[in-house]
């Protein structure tokens, strides 16, 4: 998107994109768990952000890896057993 600022923390009316669309994640009743992967500098301010959100849902904000496929790995680890559905946005 040509900005330094990685696209899911630019702000769109008042919130980062990844919020946005965490929202909309968590509108849905099916939907128990969420867990975002992410850089290792910004899993604690990323975490802390995602709180004030007081999502109904456990949320976990996990180190992520070098690359998407790194970190879906990494959030994978996560996932509760038993887990019959996961979604990768």
């Amino acid at each position: 998107m040509g900005a330094e600022t990685p696209k899911q923390f630019l702000e769109l009316d008042g919130a980062p994109i990844l919020v946005h669309s965490l929202r909309k994640i968590a509108s849905c009743e099916l939907i128990t768990d969420i867990i975002v992967a992410t850089r290792a500098e910004e899993v604690a301010r990323l975490a802390e952000r995602l709180r004030a959100e007081k999502f109904r849902q456990t949320l976990r904000v996990v180190k992520g890896g070098d690359t998407r496929q790194e970190s879906v790995a990494a959030a994978l680890k996560h996932v509760a057993e038993g887990t019959e559905i996961v979604l990768v946005p």
